[in-house]
């Protein structure tokens, strides 16, 4: 389940000590509100709000906004120039295990010194700003105390830790921008919750153009987030465990083929998709984005939905009508990635897909109490199959896509006449 802003702002409260009160101990800064009363969240926000709010009860940072005779929060005039904001994260990248290990660890470390040698060289962009990214390994050892305990010690023993930080602007054109779309209260604090999400999510699409550029390689077991003197413990993750078996059916199918692509290049073809970028898709590869990030998506490991997730991607890339799916999927990939040496594979996929979606396939309820009949254990195979080839072909279809700098792709059949000889 993605985070919202409302999420963001609703959670403000509890998370802007930069460390936690003791247990039991209220916090000073906040009081209880009555639903729909926050002045720190935007109009749309108070009505859908469904539980009791946090109002953040603090001043706004000196020199920057001042209070009018009207109650509204300005720009200072006196502020001249942008004033930085800081944004930093502490991200902990699962370690490969036991038969991924091998294969897959050289990817991690390869990945890490790519994304550590372009510190600076990166831009993000973070309210309506495109700003320079640094990135470093770090020692758990250097991490403040209130990290160190919110990524934990079993998390740390099996990670690799890189630090992400940057510097946004904040002037006085973001005063009249948030009224004029509605937010009320300090935009101080408001500029605060946007800010952080924004970065949190810039992060995690880092993630994901790591796995596209060098497939299986970072795994975001957990983030830490900072927007000045503010932690907070990033709710999502990205996992990796669902592509790494489809780089593993690939070599085993020998199609399609993975491609290593330059971190930069993928990153740039990414940031043309405002689709990815917002979180919503617009077009049909931002469609396929979208359906990767869900298939990334570490709390959604069930193997059907993995399915369903990478034929969505694929059918959003190939298909343009309802009917003959497959004959659509299989011809659009055999002419970008080449021929399926095996049809029965491609044929079997989509019959998996077909039968568990329209209801004619037997699956597992939520609590199976038999999970080594050999019917379970079927099912489990060929769904595992069916998922690991779908997200192997729609991960060499976005790569395709990058290295030939395509925003999308056609397909159209043409007539030709035929000279007898």
């Amino acid at each position: 389940m993605s985070t919202t802003l409302s999420d963001a702002a609703a959670r403000l409260a509890a998370a802007f000590p930069a460390t936690p009160p003791a247990l039991g101990t209220p916090n000073p800064r906040c009081t209880a509100a009555p639903r729909g009363a926050s002045p720190c969240l935007p109009r749309t926000a108070q009505r859908f709000s469904t539980t009791t709010q946090l109002i953040l009860r603090r001043e706004p940072r000196e020199g920057l906004f001042q209070v009018g005779t009207d109650g509204r929060h300005r720009w200072n005039p006196s502020t001249t120039g942008g004033v930085p904001m800081h944004l930093e994260a502490y991200l902990a990248l699962g370690i490969p295990f036991a038969y991924l290990d091998e294969q897959f660890s050289p990817r991690l470390a390869s990945s890490l010194d790519e994304l550590i040698s372009l510190s600076t060289a990166l831009t993000i962009q973070c309210l309506n700003q495109s700003i320079p990214l640094s990135i470093e390994s770090v020692s758990s050892t250097r991490l403040d105390r209130f990290v160190r305990r919110s990524l934990g010690m079993p998390v740390l023993r099996h990670s690799r830790l890189i630090r992400l930080d940057a510097d946004v602007e904040v002037n006085d054109k973001m005063e009249s921008d948030f009224i004029s779309n509605g937010y009320e209260g300090n935009p101080d604090d408001i500029i605060r919750v946007v800010a952080r999400r924004v970065f949190e999510k810039r992060a995690h699409e880092i993630m994901i153009a790591a796995n596209l550029s060098n497939v299986g390689s970072l795994e975001l077991v957990r983030m830490v987030s900072r927007c000045e003197s503010s932690w907070k413990v990033y709710p999502e993750t990205v996992g990796a465990l669902e592509i790494r078996e489809a780089v593993i059916a690939s070599a085993k199918h020998q199609w399609p083929a993975m491609q290593r692509l330059g971190f930069g290049d993928v990153w740039a073809w990414l940031n043309r998709f405002s689709g990815f970028t917002t979180g919503f898709s617009n077009s049909q590869v931002g469609r396929a984005l979208n359906a990767m990030t869900q298939i990334m998506n570490e709390k959604a490991l069930d193997m059907p939905l993995q399915l369903v997730w990478s034929m969505i991607g694929l059918e959003a890339i190939y298909c343009r009508r309802t009917e003959a799916v497959l004959e659509q999927l299989r011809d659009g990939s055999s002419l970008l990635l080449g021929t399926c040496p095996i049809r029965k594979l491609f044929n079997t996929m989509y019959d998996s897909r077909s039968k568990f979606l329209h209801g004619t396939m037997n699956f597992a309820g939520s609590d199976l109490l038999e999970d080594a009949r050999d019917d379970v254990g079927k099912f489990d195979q060929s769904m595992a199959e069916a998922s690991a080839l779908a997200i192997a072909v729609l991960v060499a279809t976005i790569q395709e896509l990058v290295v030939r700098g395509w925003t999308g792709v056609g397909f159209r059949y043409e007539v030709v006449p035929e000279v007898d000889k």
